[in-house]
């Protein structure tokens, strides 16, 4: 079973490397595009977890905290995989 969820999440992450990878030759790999990259992610991400929660929006001020900090290892490291990804390929 453990060898299933690390062989879901390669494939995962190879996905996420995929989608950023067009990403990035259809915007560019500036600043503003992987912010703009992040912030459609976290749309997406607020969708996905609001439908999962039943529709009901609750927070504390922990829940913000830790949204705050994961929205900013999200956004670093979006701009750091668009830099590696501007420097080499994808089977590098």
């Amino acid at each position: 079973m453990d060898y299933i969820l690390v062989g879901v999440a390669a494939l995962l992450l190879a996905f996420e490397f995929a989608c950023s990878k067009k990403y990035q030759i259809n915007e560019g790999t500036d600043i503003s595009a992987g912010l703009k990259f992040n912030a459609l992610s976290g749309i997406l991400t607020v969708i996905v977890f609001f439908a999962l929660s039943g529709f009901r929006f609750e927070f504390s001020l922990f829940s913000l905290i830790m949204a705050f900090a994961m929205a900013t290892c999200a956004a670093l490291y979006s701009l750091i995989s668009f830099r590696v990804l501007k420097a080499g390929n994808m089977s590098v």
